[in-house]
């Protein structure tokens, strides 16, 4: 089972000063310095070497309080969540799926789009059932367990991986949800957020289908089309102390805010469907953009995984990886979930038709955030702050 092993693997080791003075030695045996430099270098090492002394003191006291990972916690409290720069251009992860791409006639590259579906609303239902089948391998422990060389690597941070950033003012911090109790699934369409209920049931791990999906979307979409946009969403690309500042006076707002702040934090996934013309992608560098920091209004940066969804069907990825490495949030998920993709369209999953007493009202959720004057003119500094950058 996918975390099986994860009791009995050895304690992450703690070297000793020597050791790690011997280190940094051998990994500057090579360089060619000056006298001068060389100087400056040994000056630093022993002026490191008292520093080390005081850390490994703290350091110890950390491995005698029975920590299996010393280093962790620190790093992601001191590497990520201390730090206050917008995450969306520093540390998240984004990237494009490349099998939406085939290879054009003219260069042999993979620059000609081919999406799977290419109604967006039909391709964002798709993805949605895609993270729900990867919410039922990670309750069930489905996942095989990563091996190098065929020893067993730790799976524990697939428990974080349904895990939203929350901004502070000094500090952010991680909301984990436990993948046995996901239901929901955020989507945003213009900036406004809308919840689907994928499952009906926490008892079970039956999920809407697929055409009940798209006529959840559809009937949210169109419930919403005289709501106008909303851009909240890009404060999730702000410095983290301003956003933090702005989630207080939103909650502080009404009830009504705080509510769909807590809905987004414990949703599995938010799946943002960019649904204007100019949001058509057409080459590989395009993908590129709006994986990253296109249509930052109708995003929302915090979530460890965003989905995105291009007018013609393209879906890319982004995510904060503060509560994982990144390797572990955008390889093996993104390629089950889009070979689990490609298996239930090609069985045909997607023509079974929505069950005779299902009502799309009954599963959607609105979310339409009240912005005060004050808000909204930390949004505007957001956006012409991340246009800068």
């Amino acid at each position: 089972t996918t975390f099986q092993f994860d009791n009995e693997l050895p304690r992450l080791p703690l070297p000793s000063i020597e050791d790690t003075l011997a280190n940094l030695d051998r990994s500057v045996k090579g360089c060619e310095f000056t006298p001068e430099e060389w100087t400056a270098f040994e000056a630093a090492r022993e002026e490191a070497k008292t520093a080390l002394i005081k850390a490994q003191e703290v350091l110890k006291a950390r491995d005698a309080a029975n920590e299996d990972n010393y280093l962790g916690v620190w790093w992601e409290e001191y590497a990520y969540l201390r730090n206050r720069y917008p995450n969306v251009v520093n540390t998240n992860v984004f990237a494009i799926r490349d099998s939406d791409f085939v290879a054009s006639e003219e260069d042999g590259c993979g620059e000609k789009p081919a999406p799977v579906l290419a109604d967006p609303v039909e391709r964002a239902a798709l993805v949605a059932l895609e993270v729900m089948e990867f919410r039922r391998y990670l309750a069930k422990e489905l996942l095989p367990v990563d091996k190098f060389i065929g020893k067993p690597m730790c799976m524990r941070q697939y428990h974080k991986f349904f895990s939203t950033r929350v901004p502070g003012q000094e500090c952010d911090r991680m909301h984990i949800s436990e993948p046995k109790d996901v239901d929901e699934v955020h989507f945003m369409v213009r900036g406004q957020s809308f919840f689907v209920k994928m499952r009906p049931s926490k008892e079970s791990d039956k999920t809407i289908n697929f055409q009940e999906t798209v006529a959840a979307i559809r009937y949210a979409i169109d419930a919403l089309k005289d709501k106008g946009e909303c851009q909240v969403g890009v404060l999730t690309s702000a410095e983290r102390t301003k956003w933090a500042t702005a989630w207080e006076k939103l909650v502080a707002h009404n009830d009504e805010n705080n509510a769909i702040l807590q809905r987004i934090l414990n949703a599995a996934t938010t799946i943002c469907i960019d649904l204007d013309e100019d949001s058509k992608i057409e080459t590989i560098d395009q993908g590129i953009l709006q994986a990253s920091h296109f249509q930052s209004t109708n995003r929302w940066y915090d979530r460890s995984v965003l989905k995105m969804v291009s007018a013609n069907g393209i879906a890319t990825e982004n995510g904060d990886h503060s509560s994982m490495d990144a390797i572990v949030m955008a390889s093996v998920p993104t390629d089950a979930q889009i070979m689990w993709g490609k298996g239930f369209l090609k069985k045909g999953g997607d023509k079974v038709p929505a069950s005779g007493g299902f009502k799309a009202a009954d599963t959607v959720v609105l979310g339409v955030f009240d912005v005060s004057d004050e808000v909204k003119t930390m949004i505007a500094e957001a956006i012409v702050a991340l246009e800068e950058v």
